[in-house]
């Protein structure tokens, strides 16, 4: 039996359905040798109804091979993935997520490039099932996981990073580096991040193979409706302030905590001429779980910009 090229791995607490059916059957669609990929869904829901559900939504493709991921949490999850991946390279997107045809093919073409790449991805765009509220500004794409860092092929290097909702790997690297933090990623309800922003450095400081960003490998990602709101977007960027010291900490001359506080005091200046959008609260909310992840204050965690 010929090995696959690829893994396309897609984690899932249990948002089975249309969403989950989607992502999985963009994958299907690829303009790609159907034996050259596998299809590797890890059910991380550790819930007997919903596992029953991604089982459900998954019926109309026999050829997607399921696995459980018990321990809750993202990084878990895609460590799994790494474990049971039949494939050298692991292609990451999300459950409410779809690859763009033509992504597998493209991406068999970077990782035919010299160096051989240790990751690489593309931009991710975002998606919407239902209409933008009234108060969405542009600015506020970035926290719906929007990404685009121009076009053509290129390596990137901190602070530039892919996503892992459109994140390939080589797996062999990645679990010598440890795979995902565990520390780090979604856990139930949780809104850290970064356990993909921390591999790629690793990759970066303890690899000479470069991180491959490519403008043709499109991943769309959907927002949900019901983190349609400003309460979930302030959280989130809290959150990401925080995540983003994790991930620094650990590795110096990464970040400063001088950035944040420049963030906050160009902000406040802004404010005093009464150019104080929601995207700026939002700058400055993720500029506070910064610091006070930094400086381990708790009780910064409830302020809201």
């Amino acid at each position: 039996m010929k090995t696959p090229d690829f893994c396309v791995a897609i984690c899932t607490a249990g948002r089975a359905g249309d969403m989950l059916g989607r992502a999985v059957g963009s994958v299907f669609v690829q303009e790609a040798d159907p034996k050259s990929f596998e299809v590797l869904v890890v059910d991380n829901s550790a819930d007997d109804e919903k596992g029953l559900a991604v089982k459900e939504a998954l019926a109309p493709w026999p050829a997607v091979r399921i696995v459980n991921e018990p321990t809750v949490g993202l990084s878990f999850a895609r460590n799994r993935a790494l474990l049971e991946s039949l494939a050298e390279v692991v292609v990451f997107i999300d459950d409410d997520a779809r690859m763009e045809t033509g992504y597998l093919k493209r991406l068999g073409r970077v990782f035919c490039g010299s160096p051989l790449p240790a990751a690489a991805g593309g931009p991710v765009v975002v998606g919407w099932d239902n209409p933008q509220p009234s108060w969405w500004e542009p600015g506020l794409n970035f926290y719906a996981n929007h990404l685009n860092l121009g076009d053509g092929t290129k390596k990137i290097a901190y602070p530039q990073v892919l996503y892992g909702t459109n994140l390939a790997v080589d797996r062999k690297l990645a679990l010598e580096l440890g795979g995902f933090d565990s520390t780090l990623g979604r856990i139930g309800e949780g809104l850290l991040d970064g356990e993909d922003a921390l591999l790629q450095l690793c990759i970066a400081r303890q690899s000479k193979r470069p991180i491959i960003y490519d403008s043709g490998l499109i991943v769309t990602h959907y927002f949900a409706a019901e983190r349609l709101n400003r309460e979930y977007l302030l959280k989130k960027a809290f959150w990401h302030g925080c995540s983003r010291r994790r991930v620094e900490a650990g590795h110096p001359g990464a970040g400063s905590i001088l950035n944040p506080m420049f963030c906050l005091a160009r902000s406040y200046m802004r404010m005093a001429f009464r150019r104080n959008s929601f995207h700026e609260k939002l700058m400055r909310q993720s500029a506070w779980g910064y610091i006070a992840q930094a400086l381990e204050l708790k009780s910064l965690t409830k302020k809201t910009g």
